[in-house]
């Protein structure tokens, strides 16, 4: 193997170095129990376009209403690339969550990083595990996502009693802020209506997952009104899915325990809205959700597919409680909307990190060695979030249509991580003959071999517009801006023998920093089913913080990288969007398609930047990339009863200049190589065909597909962030089929997913075993899944 390995490089990394009158400590240092969280020690931004799934509804229905825009109008008529998936396509197609549904859009992905499997998504490969996050998530209009902290990724909401999910694609900085650089997922409630009549829906399924436990789901929704003048909707909703993983013997592979990752989630929802006066609404509105998972599902690369001996069990949680207040008031043609809300959410996971101290020590000779009862790391991550939006619109009547507000948030994202090593003493003195505390030093109280703090705060004050000027009856130009100032401080505090045998001093750091997010479009109507745009816009995130590296242990390092220390912050990062797009829309003929080519320039990338040496890790705007693509969708009616659709998505990821960390052996990545976790084809279709049976009764058979290509986990060799036991990630193929009957007040289908019973394993990584590479933590799709749903209104 040559001395310049990535894995040979990490081992020198791992030493223990030995001087007189000092013990010795871990070089690699606090900053290792955070190097773990990131699935590529160095790198770059990732941007796993997972974009499998059905093919979802087109947005050129003519009799569509989308909100893309901040305002409700045909979606037609809206020059962005926009996918909406409503509340029929998502029961026919069995979606359940967020991450499913990610699954049913092009060039939408969802990436898993971190030695969790954390799950973060992307739209048009614009990713990255560090920072700010790049896709804008709201829940209504709440927003939600949180700087990605290596433990927790996105949360992830069940969908139960929504409208319908909108995927806009492309920067919308503008008009939904930071953090949406590659575009804003929106997931829309049914609103309570005082003109309904009362109403009520029941919903079950159970099912089977080949080698695996049952699953069953129930819900009930209900809607009622109340005097006229108001209304009540909520409901609840209960998901257990059986585990698949197995826990084995880690000797002679016998199994223990079967079915160990059973997931259960529970989640309510209530809206009341008011009509206090002619023109002006009230609704306050409240959600909870909260998921347990017994253990993690994953398994051993060592050990093939459902199969693991991690000798710490890996339970966890995920809570989220969103109120809200929604105020609406019409006056002369102008619609003023004010939401406030507040977003709490607690997400605590324990993981098993019983290799990492040998892994550490020995190297590639650690031959499995654990401390007894093994080692616990548990974390627990604190996003609260307070959001205060003031929004104008008017004009939809004229020529001339607007959009104007103001935004407010304040965010606080806490990290709390405790490694508890009770039987490392018992190891070490095995290994060397010596005590922990002659060579390492005492454990903290509780046995923690490390302990540590971050606290992020982050503010942000934005005012924003847009306005859409119908210049000619088929003529439209749109242009608008919004400009951001945003601070940020973080706290930290490490100590522990993984801290480098004490511990650091807290550090504390803070940033400000204003944007200007400007778009601009031409939409043209050559006929009245065609529409054909153009438009330009800019993305950003704000910058952040950094952990401290320590100079006495990363000195060369950084003298090499031509740096005399680490930057304490980074700023922010930018891109630039650029696309053509176009929609044909003939409803009478069941005919639509709709495309756009797109090409993004991003700048300055907020980038982990790895010293080889002592293993430490910072985060400094580095590099270029350029994402080359493009969106093809299409439905079509080819005879009564059939409905056709497909998507097709491609993204050219390069990074656009070589980067290195002081010399060759200090490459980040090489100008040309593609861009970690983007696969370049995605297609998705689904066909649909119904049969009349009766009066009131119909059949319908609905078959699915989905496919993404093979992509890249980490950069290429000779990168010093190249990892070649997990580089390549598999192409996936998935087919799911469904036969129901339906009538007016009920239906029921048989069901099938993953009729192929692909086992692509999903995600690889091995953090927790950085210098023998083996065996990596691993998942994959869930296996065959077989079951029946039922539904009845009334």
């Amino acid at each position: 193997m040559p001395s310049d390995h990535p894995h040979r490089v990490r081992r020198k990394a791992f030493r223990l170095t030995r001087r007189a009158g000092r013990r010795p400590v871990f070089a690699r240092g606090a900053a290792a129990l955070l190097l773990l969280t990131t699935s590529a020690a160095a790198i770059v931004p990732l941007a796993h376009a997972r974009a499998q799934g059905a093919a979802a509804p087109i947005a050129g229905d003519a009799h569509l209403i989308v909100t893309a825009r901040r305002r409700a109008e045909p979606a037609s008529e809206v020059p962005i690339s926009v996918a909406v998936l409503d509340d029929r396509e998502l029961r026919r197609s069995g979606v359940a969550d967020l991450e499913e549904a990610a699954r049913r859009v092009p060039n939408l992905g969802l990436s898993q990083s971190g030695v969790l499997a954390a799950p973060q998504l992307s739209i048009r490969g614009v990713f990255s595990p560090v920072g700010a996050p790049t896709t804008g998530l709201y829940l209504d209009d709440v927003p939600f996502q949180a700087r990605p902290l290596g433990f927790s990724g996105d949360a992830n909401p069940h969908l139960f009693d929504v409208a319908r999910i909108e995927v806009l694609r492309g920067p919308q900085a503008t008009l939904f802020g930071a953090g949406s650089m590659g575009g804003t997922i929106r997931i829309l409630s049914n609103p309570p209506d005082p003109a309904a009549e009362a109403s009520a829906r029941l919903s079950g399924e159970a099912a089977l997952t080949a080698g695996g436990a049952p699953s069953h789901t129930a819900e009930v929704l209900v809607g009622l009104p109340l005097g006229g003048s108001a209304a009540l909707r909520g409901g609840l909703y209960g998901r257990v899915r059986g585990g698949f993983v197995d826990k084995v013997d880690p000797g002679g592979g016998q199994v223990r325990n079967r079915d160990i990752d059973e997931t259960r989630t529970v989640a309510a929802k209530a809206a009341l809205l008011f009509r206090a006066a002619d023109g002006l609404t009230i609704e306050p509105a409240i959600r909870y959700q909260r998921t347990e998972v017994d253990d993690l599902p994953l398994f051993e690369s060592s050990r093939g597919p459902y199969l693991q001996s991690f000798p710490v069990a890996q339970p966890g949680s995920d809570a989220f409680l969103l109120p809200s207040l929604t105020v609406r008031a019409e006056l002369a043609g102008v619609t003023a909307t004010s939401v406030l809300a507040w977003f709490d959410r607690d997400h605590r996971q324990l993981s098993d990190y019983s290799t990492i101290f040998a892994e550490l020590v020995l190297g590639p000779d650690a031959d499995g060695a654990r401390p007894p009862g093994g080692t616990r790391n548990r974390t627990r991550t604190r996003q609260r979030s307070l959001t205060y939006e003031l929004k104008f619109a008017g004009g939809e009547a004229s020529a001339l249509g607007w959009t104007a507000g103001f935004f407010y948030q304040r965010s606080r994202l806490r990290l709390e991580q405790d490694v508890a090593e009770p039987g490392l003493g018992q190891l070490v003195a095995g290994l060397f003959g010596a005590s922990l505390e002659d060579l390492f030093g005492p454990l903290l109280p509780g046995d923690l071999a490390y302990r540590g703090r971050e606290a992020v705060r982050e503010t942000q004050a934005a005012g924003f517009g847009e306005v859409a000027w119908r210049i000619a009856p088929r003529l439209e130009l749109s242009a608008g801006a919004r400009l951001t100032r945003s601070g940020l401080s973080l706290d930290v505090l490490s100590e522990g023998i993984y801290a480098g045998g004490g511990g650091t001093a807290a550090m504390a750091e803070s940033r400000t920093e204003t944007a200007f997010s400007p778009r601009i479009a031409l939409s043209f109507r050559p006929a009245d089913d065609l529409l054909l745009y153009a438009s330009s816009s800019r993305g950003f995130r704000p910058g952040g913080a950094n952990t401290p590296v320590p100079q006495a242990v990363c000195g060369a390092d950084l003298a090499a990288a031509g740096r005399a220390s680490a930057p304490l912050s980074y700023g922010s990062d930018a891109l630039w969007s650029h696309e053509l797009g176009g929609r044909i829309t003939r409803p009478e003929a069941g005919l639509s398609i709709g495309g756009a080519l797109f090409q993004i320039d991003w700048t300055g990338i907020q980038q982990s930047i790895f010293l080889p040496g002592c293993g430490f890790s910072f985060v400094d705007n580095l590099g270029r990339a350029r994402n080359r693509g493009f969106e093809l969708e299409a439905a079509a009616r080819p005879f009564p009863g059939l409905r056709v659709t497909a998507g097709l998505g491609f993204v050219d990821a390069r990074f656009q200049e070589t980067l290195t960390a002081g010399g060759a052996e200090g490459l980040i990545v090489a100008r040309g190589d593609r861009v970690p976790y983007v696969p370049r084809w995605t297609a998705v279709a689904a066909a649909d065909y119904r049969l009349p049976l009766a009066a009131g009764l119909g059949a319908y058979l609905r078959g699915d597909l989905q496919y993404a290509s093979g992509y890249r986990r980490t950069p290429a060799a000779p990168a010093i962030g190249h990892n070649p036991f997990v580089y390549r990630g598999d192409p996936l193929l998935q087919v799911g089929l469904r036969l129901g009957l339906e009538a007016e007040r009920w239906e029921a289908a048989l069901f099938v997913r993953n009729l192929l019973d692909a086992r692509t394993i999903t995600f690889s990584n091995a953090d927790l075993v950085p210098a023998s590479g083996t065996p990596q933590r691993q998942s994959a799709l869930a296996p065959r899944t077989v079951g029946l749903t039922a539904s009845l209104r009334f």
